[in-house]
């Protein structure tokens, strides 16, 4: 089905068209290539680096995760985030804020034998070590996960796993596929042979289920911070994607979270994805607030 673009999409696209007619006159945000040295790991990880052209004081974060066999350049070049970001902040959709992208390989966000322990890395090593580098607002109001297909997996996993760090959760066409019980027909798994070595070869049911996004959200305490999310696809994305979406929409309100869900005119591909992310941001902003004292 196709439907005429959003109204988001069309602001957007006004805004970046005034950013390049006042762009003398405008400071841009600077994408750099960082890394951090993770012992962890027992490799640097590399990310790039977003930092705003204006904005002063402590500032929020977006971390962005990328897709399967994306790494930390996709959202700059590919997602033209620095163009995204500058015209929402110019635009006071969002606050100033830094943005940080990781590249984690085809991990799928997960702790593995193939790629090490990604998602410990993610959320004990590179937050911690952002705070510190940067003047950053370290409160789950002052941060937000976002990432699209893969990533937007990844985003929900460490959002759901750590409300206490991340307010805001965004997905994007993200893989949010069902659990599947202990006795699982191998014809069943063999739909996710995507998932490469991460949970196994043969893919473990165990593993698979511990990574998935609904027996997570299952999981989280009923007391507590809870974060909000914009869960997202296009409707013509694969449709095991767009019914994720949705049931994790559904679900995540059922257990009381606050949840938005949004069918994007298009597919699996960036041009989606960029129209879908300005529309998230627009959500994001007034979530984005100043730590408590």
């Amino acid at each position: 089905m196709r439907t005429p673009i959003a109204a988001p999409f069309r602001r957007l696209a006004r805004l970046l068209a005034g950013l390049l007619l006042a762009a003398p006159a405008l400071a841009g945000g600077q994408i750099t290539a960082e890394t951090l040295d993770s012992p962890r790991l027992g490799r640097p990880l590399p990310y790039r680096l977003y930092t705003p052209g204006e904005g002063s004081g402590r500032l929020p974060v977006l971390y962005l995760f990328h897709g399967l066999r994306g790494d930390e350049t996709d959202w700059p070049k590919d997602g033209g985030i620095a163009a995204i970001l500058d015209a929402a902040i110019h635009a006071g959709e969002i606050p100033p804020l830094f943005a940080v992208m990781p590249g984690v390989g085809n991990s799928w966000y997960v702790d593995s034998e193939a790629f090490g322990p990604i998602a410990t890395v993610l959320s004990d090593d590179l937050l911690p070590a952002i705070d510190t580098k940067l003047p950053t607002q370290a409160c789950r109001t002052g941060r937000a996960v976002a990432g699209l297909s893969m990533g937007g997996l990844g985003a929900v996993l460490q959002g759901l796993r750590h409300p206490d760090r991340y307010g805001a959760i965004i997905s994007l066409s993200g893989s949010l596929f069902d659990p599947v019980p202990p006795n699982a027909d191998p014809a069943v798994l063999a739909r996710f042979r995507m998932f490469g070595p991460v949970l196994g070869v043969p893919i473990s049911v165990e593993r698979y289920n511990a990574a998935n996004p609904f027996l997570t959200l299952a999981a989280l305490p009923t007391q507590g911070p809870r974060p909000d999310l914009w869960v997202a696809a296009g409707d013509d994305d694969y449709p095991m994607i767009l019914v994720g979406s949705a049931k994790l929409h559904i679900e995540a309100q059922r257990a009381g979270l606050a949840s938005e869900f949004r069918v994007i005119d298009g597919g699996h591909a960036w041009g989606t994805w960029r129209r879908g992310l300005f529309d998230a941001l627009v959500w994001l902003g007034p979530r984005l607030k100043p730590c408590a004292d």
